[in-house]
């Protein structure tokens, strides 16, 4: 049973998923460059999070599904709510369907100067919120 984790600039990852949930998230923060204290979730790649954090001592393999392919979401406190934040740079799969409705998106732009040839460049960060 494997499980693929999608995340930066069209990385992709394997996880065995049959483990606790806390085991498996710890993993995927190690493998994927994430600070230990991150908050983390996996969505599928219609952007439905999977919630394991409230799981944490279920085996995963109860939650996810074999040979799937999630996004590693970034988690935030927003209000009453809650704020996931992609870990992925992939334009084709990060469309509206994915982020929701247009009122819970928040695009955040970068500017990242070019060192080389003084060209400014935008990265652009998509942001999904849940609650009000």
């Amino acid at each position: 049973m494997f499980v693929v984790v999608k995340f930066g600039a069209h990385e992709e990852a394997v996880f065995n998923p049959d483990c606790k949930t806390v085991s498996l998230l710890d993993e995927i923060r190690c493998k994927c460059g994430i600070a230990p204290w991150a908050e983390i979730e996996l969505c599928d790649c219609v952007g439905n999070p999977k919630d394991l954090r409230e799981h944490l001592h279920q085996y995963a393999s109860e939650i996810l599904r074999d040979k799937e392919a999630y996004v590693l979401l970034q988690v935030e406190s927003e209000g009453k709510g809650i704020k996931y934040i992609p870990l992925l740079e992939d334009a084709d799969l990060l469309s509206t369907e994915f982020l929701g409705e247009p009122m819970y998106i928040y695009i955040k732009l970068y500017r990242i100067m070019h060192s080389v040839s003084n060209l400014t460049f935008y990265h652009i960060k998509f942001c999904r919120t849940t609650g009000e």
